[in-house]
This record gives structure tokens, sequence and C-alpha cells, in this order.
């Protein structure tokens, strides 16, 4: 850790020496990131892009794609006008429909005399149980249900939709399913990445230039996180070469966290520079004070982020390994190229020194042994009240009032259809006698469909040859193999009727797949993803804290506000009723960095003072502070999104950086108070700072 240290010094040293080199070195890497990120990037929205494809359960799922087509089924939903109005336009749009080359089939009507149907009780079109909805289920082509094939699909789909000008028979049309989330969420991404982003930097900005009373010395570590943010992306550009939904808003995490370094930096600075006989030099100095602190906290925070990539769970490691080089390419432009634009600048005024000063005073006074006690025991108020549930029910992360959930909802609830099915494929007619009938019996599976189905109704005469062809299709494989559908009787996003369903099915086959087991499965591999960062998050965090202090005493100090802060966490989503997702589970790996590097920071200080408790607050205090205001600023942005799955990370790595913030503030002094003369006393001698100290004289 201190070889890290002092090479920090060493790059700071260097760009303070050759300026003109370090603006021309990060002004090559910003025009190659630029060139990566217009040429390379994408943006990656189906749920397979989440999920590695070598594992089981997808290849099930992908090799039933190859056979039979993706069951990411599109569904355009008709409501309103009259009955015969809404056959006529399935009829109508069928038609057009099928002819999209991005389309493989369209199951809207059985390809029968509708005359004869109705002699059998049997509609030709697919219905609600009320008659005022009609359902198209369109199949991509593409059986990977890519975003670059998806998008165009559904933007052809809704082009049909209005080309067929329905509204003028008083119909209404809109679509649900995989593939209209899929796209919902790319939209989201595209719209709010940039505009929330700018949000983050501008609030951070704000609240950096208010804390400080100027905007120069803040402006310069802003646009050097502006800079890093765009040398990340050309990273990632390079590797995995995409953005998914979860590591889209690596910009607001880049801000929320990337900041800390620079605000520490220029709050020392000041110090420095408003100390008795400063002649100079404040910016190199403030480097060599912080650097361990600095080292320490952007390794645990990197390394919290980077111990998702062996969290089984694909979209969790981009995310981690994005955040993780954007924490280290934010430290290096800190250490590098503030310093090469701070050289030759002039100190701040004196009023801005001075409001420094109250700031630091105002800590002080705040203290308060009740305001601890209150903390640790709202932190251990989770043992009592149990841990947060987990929301498995996919379309409470979507938009609050999202026409697509709404339509999905519906169907669901008013007939027998539902884009969420789960399909078995056999052998032989045996076999396939066999399984319908056990899954028939079965009272969690609401219908069973196959192709001995349509084998009775094959005597009627057909109508549409092309629906008959594409309907058989979806039950016969081209090398022989029968699909068998299995419809859930209820909402298979909401968790008690999904694990009853699908404990059901896969009982009576294992090897069962499609929408329902693959969500499964990736709700599975989140919750798994949420405790492997947990617990090894934890562990690694706690091992570079160790590396760095080499004692047990300061290294359990500088993780007390991880551990209390993590409780107080878990203890007020319980008590505000706010559940883990599979989004907001993201946030713990921000949440254990913010909250150990606020205890690295003060455990730091508080060595080098000697034990001065005042000094450590007047000294460091401060930039605890503004961090945590500046990292809640910038994530307080996303609870502007549309995207609730998004809001709730953004509300959860808010309220874990208050909770840290809290418990650095009121415990930790005093448990450093508490603990002064085992860290000091007689351990005096081997403390790194006070080595250095008799080394320099």
């Amino acid at each position: 850790m201190r070889s890290l240290a002092d090479g920090l010094v060493w790059a700071s040293r260097l760009a303070l020496r050759w300026r003109r080199g370090t603006f021309v070195a990060w002004g090559l890497a910003v025009l190659v990131a630029l060139v990566g990120i217009f040429t390379q990037l994408q943006i990656a929205t189906s749920n397979l892009d989440l999920v590695s494809p070598d594992l089981p359960e997808v290849r099930a799922f992908r090799r039933v794609a190859e056979s039979l087509g993706t069951p990411n089924v599109l569904v355009v939903v008709l409501e309103g006008g009259e009955e015969d109005s809404l056959d006529r336009a399935v009829a109508t749009l069928e038609s057009s429909l099928r002819a999209l080359p991005e389309v493989r089939s369209v199951l809207a009507r059985l390809p029968y005399d509708s005359r004869w149907l109705a002699m059998l009780g049997l509609s030709s079109t697919l219905r609600s149980h009320d008659g005022r909805a009609r359902y198209l289920f369109v199949q991509p082509a593409d059986p990977e249900s890519r975003a670059e094939t998806i998008e165009p699909m559904v933007h052809r789909v809704r082009s049909v939709l209005t080309e067929a000008h329905l509204g003028r028979e008083g119909i209404r049309a809109g679509t649900t399913g995989i593939p209209q989330y899929a796209l919902d969420d790319k939209e989201t991404i595209q719209h709010d990445v940039s505009r929330l982003s700018l949000v983050s930097l501008g609030l951070v900005a704000g609240l950096f230039a208010w804390a400080f009373s100027s905007w120069r010395r803040p402006l310069i570590v802003i646009v050097a996180l502006a800079i890093s943010l765009i040398v990340t992306l050309g990273v990632l550009s390079v590797f995995p070469g995409r953005l998914t939904l979860l590591s889209a808003f690596v910009g607001s995490i880049l801000f929320g966290l990337g900041v800390d370094f620079g605000i520490h930096l220029i709050d020392r600075i000041e110090e420095i520079e408003s100390a008795d006989g400063y002649d100079g030099g404040a910016t190199l100095e403030a480097i060599r004070a912080l650097a361990p602190g600095l080292a320490t906290g952007a390794l645990t925070t990197a390394s919290a982020f980077m111990v998702m990539t062996v969290s089984g769970f694909r979209g969790f490691a981009e995310l981690g390994f994005a955040a993780a080089v954007a924490v280290l390419v934010s430290l290096t432009a800190t250490v590098t190229l503030v310093p090469a634009v701070l050289a030759g600048q002039r100190a701040p005024t004196k009023g801005a020194l001075e409001a420094s000063q109250r700031f630091r005073d105002l800590l002080i006074r705040i203290q308060h042994p009740a305001v601890a006690v209150g903390c640790v025991v709202l932190a251990l108020g989770v043992i009592r009240i149990g841990m947060p549930g987990f929301d498995t029910d996919y379309m409470n992360l979507q938009a609050a009032g999202s026409e697509t959930v709404r339509l999905e909802r519906e169907m669901v609830e008013n007939s027998d259809y539902s884009p969420q099915f789960a399909v078995s494929l056999v052998e032989n007619r045996e076999a396939l006698s066999d399984l319908v009938q056990r899954l028939r019996r079965e009272p969690t599976v609401e219908r069973v469909e196959s192709v001995l189905d349509l084998e009775l109704l094959s005597r009627l005469p057909v109508v549409d040859v092309q629906g008959a062809a594409d309907l058989r299709r979806r039950f016969v494989t081209e090398d022989g193999h029968y699909a068998v559908y299995s419809f859930p009787a209820e909402n298979v996003w909401e968790s008690d009727h999904q694990e009853s369903f699908l404990k059901a099915v896969q009982r009576i086959d294992p090897e069962i797949t499609g929408i329902p087991v693959l969500g499964e499965f990736m709700m599975a591999r989140t919750r798994r993803a949420l405790k492997v960062t947990a617990v090894l998050g934890g562990l690694v965090v706690f091992a570079w804290v160790f590396v760095d202090f080499k004692r047990w005493i300061p290294s359990l100090l500088a993780v007390l506000p991880t551990i209390l802060g993590v409780g107080i966490l878990l203890t007020l989503m319980r008590l505000l009723g706010l559940q883990f997702n599979p989004l907001n589970v993201m946030a713990l790996p921000a949440v254990l960095g913010i909250a150990v590097d606020d205890g690295v920071h003060l455990v730091h200080r508080f060595l080098k003072e000697r034990g001065d408790l005042d000094q450590t607050l007047l000294g460091t205090g401060r930039a605890v502070v503004l961090t945590s205001f500046t990292s809640i600023a910038a994530f307080a942005a996303l609870l502007l999104t549309q995207h609730r799955g998004l809001a709730s990370f953004a509300a959860v790595l808010c309220l874990g950086t208050a909770s840290a913030l809290v418990v650095s503030i009121f415990v930790l002094p005093g448990a450093l108070g508490a603990a002064r003369t085992q860290l000091i006393g007689d351990r005096e001698d081997h403390s790194p700072y006070i080595v250095e100290e008799r080394m320099n004289r």
C-alpha cells in the first residue's frame, strides 16, 4: 500500500514537472476514447445479454429458440371498437405483419373456417374474456433477440399499426412483451443517461463550489471527472464493447465516487494554504499527506466493484468492471491532471478560507453521545426487524404508468393468453401425450398447447394456408421434435405464483425452459450476486484496510462506518418498505466503497494528528461530509429517471451514503477517542507517520 501511495506522489510530481506533456497525454487519451465510443460502443438490452451463454439454463433456452423461434414474442393488443371491427383489424394486420422481414411468424387467429369454429364453441381470433381486446403474437426472426434486430422489428410493427389508421374504427393499438420491454429500457438509457449524467455533474459541481466558496478549483476537478468518464467509456468500448441497462449509468457512479478524490485534495490544499508560514508547494504536499488514504480508498472501492465480476451474473460482472475502471481512472486524473492545471493558480481568497474554518468548527460542536448511541441502535435494528425482501416482479422495475406493463397485466388477468409461457421439447408422440396429460392435471397451469390440439382441428376447412403452416411450425420442429407450451394460471412475475408454477412444471419436466424459467434463473443469480458481493466484498475491503494499517484496532475502526452504515441502510429499507430487486442490489458495492473511504481518511488523519480528535475533524471532517453530500447529489439525480428499477438503485445509494456519513461523523470520532491509548499510546513508535517524521529529521 505504501508503494502505491509513493507511486501517486511520484505521478503528481511528474505531472507538475511536465505539465505540457500531461495535457498532451490526456488529450490523446480523450481522442482515442471518443473514436472507440462512436465506432465500437453498443447498447445491449436483451435479457440474454445479462447472463453467460455457456450456462445450462441459457443453452436450453437458446436450443428452443433455434428450433421453434424465440419465445421472446411481441404482443400487439387491440382495444376498443366493435367486435366486428376488431376482427377485421386482426385480419388486416396479420398479413401486413407477416410480410415484415424481421418477423418469423404471426399468431393472430386460427387458420380455419370461422363458422366451423363457432359450431365448436371456439373463436377464430385470440380475444379477451370480455371480447373487448384482441391479441396478435409476433415472433421475431432473430432467435437471439439481439437489440440490433429487435429494435427495427418493433419500430416496423409500430409503423404498420400507425398506417392501418385503426383510430377511425375507435380501436387503440399497443404492444407488450419482452421485445417491447427491451426497447423501453433502451429508450430509457438513451434519454436518461445523458440528461441525468449532466444533472449529476451539475449538482456535484454546484455543491462543490458552494462548499469552497469558489468555482475555480472545483471546476478543475469537475472537468477532470468529465475527462475521466470519456476515457472510461473508451475503455469499455474495447471491453466488453457495450453498455447494458446495469452498466449504462456508470457516469453517475463516477461523478458520485470519483469526485471524492478531488474534494479531499482541494480541502487539504486549502488547509495547508491557511496555515501560518505557508510558502508554496501546497498541491504536492497535500498529495503526499493524502496518498495513503487515497490509495486505500481507491483500491477498496475498486475491489468492491471487481468482486461483482465473480458473482456469476454477467450483467453485474460488466457493471463491476466498468465502475472499477471509472474509480481508478478518476484517481489517476486527480493526481496528475488536476495538479498540472492547479500549478501556478493563485490561492483562494481569505473569505473562502474563513468559510472553510467555520464549517470545520461546526463539526466539533455537533458531536453528542446520544446521537452516536442512536446510530448504533438503528444499525442493530435489522437484527430485530429482519432483512429487506426481494422483489422478483420484473414489471415493478418499469416506468410508473408504463403502457407496456398495463397491457400485459390486463392480458394476464382478462384472457387465457400470456407472453410468459414455459416450453418443453419431447422426441416422440408417446412422450408428448404423457407430458400433456401430466401438465393438464397441474392446478398452477392454466392451459397446455401442443400439436395434439392442432390435430383435433385438422379436419376443418383451412382458410389461411400460410397461417396453418406457421401454426404447425410452432409445435413441430424441423428435426421432428414436439413442443408443449404451458401457460401459468396466475401472474408469473409475482414471487409466490412464480415459485409454485415453476416448481410444478420443473417437477414434471426438468428440462423445461421459456421466459418464466429464464427469468427465475436470472433472479436467483441476482440474489446470489447480492450475497457474494456483500460477503466477499466486505472481506476484500477489510483485507485492503488491514494491509494499509497493519494493525487490528485501526483497521476495525476504519471499517466501522461500513459495518454500521450497512446495518442502518438495511434497517431503513425495511422500515420504509424498500425491497431489493435485480437493479438496486448493485448499489451495495458503492456503499461499501463510500463508507470505508470515509473511515480510512478519518483514521489516517487521527493517527497523523497523534490522537487530536478536534484537529482530525477540523482537518478531514469537512472533506468527509462534502464527499458524502456530493455522492448523494450525484445519485439523487437518478431518482428523476422514469425507470423504477434505476430509481430504486438511486434510493438505496442515497440511503447507504447518508448512513455511512452519520456513522463517520457521530460514531467514529467517539470510538477513536475511546481507543486513543491503544492507537497512539504504547504503539506510537510503530506508527508509519511517526517513522516518516523521524526519517525526515
